[in-house]
């Protein structure tokens, strides 16, 4: 079986920290948080050899704009991964099947999507996805490009050896499905 690098290589949080332009301090401190809990997964060693899905990337991403504009650690948790659920819908439903989806997958499901986010007059946090791009202002509103934020730290993956839309696994052909290519292509398929 012909192994896929990218695909192999693990994400770790200086590369997710380097992705997103922020201090790996920055990302400790919010996963260290009783109120921000992603999918990745831990070898039981330091914090620095976590590894991240391309879904936690794509959670931090939309988490830290939603930070940079104000919003509690907790609210902005809440909203990128009510966001990502909203956005992945039947890719949601299938349990284990979240942290397995290929970066190229939640990209595309991010496109022509935008997060909307305010507080309401008693201060109650809300946000809506839409495939609106400006809606009418309202005071205190923020608007989050999913397709943008989400594309932007894939990018920055991307650029340190991480590509997000190469296949999460290569296909294993069965020992038929070999005989039988082989059969129909003895030259092995060389026109």
């Amino acid at each position: 079986m012909v192994s896929d690098n990218a695909t192999d290589k693990k994400i770790r949080l200086g590369e997710v920290a380097t992705a997103l332009n922020v201090a790996p301090k920055l990302i400790r401190n919010w996963t260290a948080s009783e109120k921000f809990d992603l999918n990745r997964s831990s070898d039981k060693e330091a914090e620095k050899w976590r590894q991240y899905s391309y879904l936690d990337v794509a959670h931090l991403a939309i988490a830290s704009q939603a930070i940079r504009y104000g919003f509690t650690i907790g609210e902005a948790h809440d909203f990128a991964g009510a966001a990502l659920a909203d956005v992945l819908g039947p890719i949601a439903t299938r349990p284990g099947s979240l942290e397995r989806a290929p970066g190229g997958i939640i990209e595309a499901l991010c496109r022509g999507k935008n997060l909307y986010l305010f507080k309401l007059s008693d201060g109650e946090s809300v946000s809506f996805i839409t495939p609106f791009r400006e809606l009418p202002r309202y005071h205190g509103a923020v608007h989050i490009d999913l397709e943008m934020c989400v594309g932007m730290a894939f990018k920055g993956l991307a650029e340190i050896g991480h590509d997000a839309f190469s296949s999460s696994k290569p296909k294993e052909y069965t020992d038929e499905e070999v005989a039988e290519f082989n059969r129909l292509y003895p030259d092995g398929g060389a026109e």
